[in-house]
């Protein structure tokens, strides 16, 4: 993917923020009845949650290949996908399945490597 593409794609943070909203206003039943608080920190940003979802659509990646190699639970990248996916589409952004499916990290590591791509697996840290 072209850089230009990536910029593209992760231009995303206004629709995101407004489907977040929506989606928050609708659980609550209404408006935030009181200010954000500090709180944990998201478990993915947002362009961690973009590329997982393109990893996911492009290689038919398993959720636990996803959540070992960004260090977080498999609910989380579930949330993601499930969360972007509909802003992709709102973009007509079509992501092309790569004729190679991956089962393990291992098997994702070995194709990035030998495209000059080095994948650091690893647990997120909080910060």
């Amino acid at each position: 993917m072209s850089p230009e593409a990536w910029a593209q794609l992760t231009a995303l943070v206004i629709p995101y923020q407004a489907h977040r909203e929506a989606r928050l206003h609708i659980a609550r039943g209404g408006p935030a009845r009181r200010k954000p608080a500090g709180g944990y920190p998201p478990a993915l940003t947002l362009p961690e949650m973009i590329l997982a979802t393109v990893l996911r659509a492009r290689f038919r990646l398993p959720l636990r290949v996803l959540a070992e190699l960004f260090g977080v639970v498999t609910g989380t990248i579930a949330n993601a996908d499930r969360v972007i996916r509909p802003l992709l589409d709102q973009r007509s952004h079509v992501i092309e399945p790569a004729g190679t499916s991956f089962k393990t990290l291992a098997e994702l590591s070995a194709y990035a490597a030998a495209h000059g791509v080095t994948l650091t697996p690893g647990t997120k840290t909080a910060s």
